[in-house]
């Protein structure tokens, strides 16, 4: 396996190197002009392109794709023509903050979506399973901009009981408690639709593993339900759902960014949104480059987990 996952860690920089060139490209044909935004209210021609020179924009799109690509390789993603400043400075800032609400929504998903599906996929066509499949449909079909809008509305205008933004309160210490309740919302919000349709896909795996021979055989051998459910049936059902999982993280990688904007969570979704705003190209590429990495080593993470839940594998 530590073969496999050798290989499958190197294709990670080409395949990057791939997503990111295909960004730079699209961001060189979006509409608009940073250095217009810059002038300000001075637009005459002159400042403009003044401005256009002073950021390299004025260079052939080859020359500038050569720049930022041999940058790249000695560890520099440029600097952000907004600010100035450089931009894997920036995007570390926000890294970290990004990552806690994505891990957070996972493991949310996940931890629930396994309790839910195994419990409809026992207990099917009874009061619980109904239940669990009309509360996995709502998640689904609610949009996540509404939902978190109607969360700050109740839990933190009516109720008072959890904060509307931000990732911790203005002017107060470190507090565990204090940043828990920050992130209650922005998880729960990310997490909901993925957890619903994972809901609704172990449910049916597990239907389908519980119907198999060697479950059959391990119910005769007089095996307790839990152990029959637990240690052979879900970890068999586990297989196609961490594939599902896998696919779900570019989603969620979107996902932050609108749930970053309406939690104002300073993040790199939030910052992803001003810079495409601002036309910030480098900034832009930038963050779907490490975005497109974090990806890629999820599904990494995920091929490493097949041979941890089925020893079967062997993937030298």
């Amino acid at each position: 396996m530590h073969k496999y996952l050798s290989r499958r860690l190197l294709q990670v920089i080409p395949m990057a190197l791939v997503i990111a060139t295909l960004v730079f490209v699209l961001v060189q044909l979006a509409p608009g002009d940073p250095a217009a935004r810059l002038a300000g209210g001075n637009l005459s021609q002159e400042n403009i392109l003044r401005i256009r020179s002073a950021l390299g924009l004025d260079l052939p799109p080859l020359q500038q794709y050569w720049q930022w690509t041999t940058g790249l390789l000695k560890g520099d993603m440029g600097y952000s023509l907004i600010t100035g400043r450089p931009v894997a400075d920036q995007i570390m800032k926000k890294l970290g903050n990004t990552a806690v609400l994505a891990l957070s929504a996972l493991g949310f998903a996940v931890v629930v979506s396994v309790i839910a599906g195994v419990m409809s996929s026992v207990r099917r066509y009874t009061l619980v399973d109904y239940s669990i499949t009309t509360v996995s449909f709502l998640g689904i079909s609610i949009p996540a901009f509404w939902f978190g809008i109607m969360l700050v509305v109740v839990f933190s205008v009516e109720l008072h009981w959890l904060p509307s933004s931000g990732m911790a309160t203005y002017g107060m210490g470190f507090s565990v408690v204090d940043r828990l309740k920050h992130l209650i919302m922005p998880t729960i919000v990310l997490g909901l639709a993925y957890t619903a349709e994972l809901t609704r896909f172990l449910r049916s795996e597990m239907i389908d593993v519980l119907r198999t021979d060697y479950v059959l055989v391990a119910r005769s051998k007089g095996l307790s339900e839990k152990v029959v459910i637990y240690k052979h049936a879900l970890r068999n059902a586990l297989l196609p759902y961490i594939t599902v999982l896998g696919i779900f993280l570019p989603r969620l990688m979107g996902g932050a960014v609108l749930t970053e904007t309406i939690f104002a969570w300073p993040g790199m979704g939030l910052l992803a949104k001003t810079a495409a705003f601002n036309r910030d190209y480098p900034l832009v590429t930038g963050i779907a480059l490490v975005a497109s990495v974090l990806v890629l080593l999820g599904n990494v993470a995920a091929d490493a987990l097949y041979a941890y839940i089925d020893p079967r594998i062997r993937y030298e």
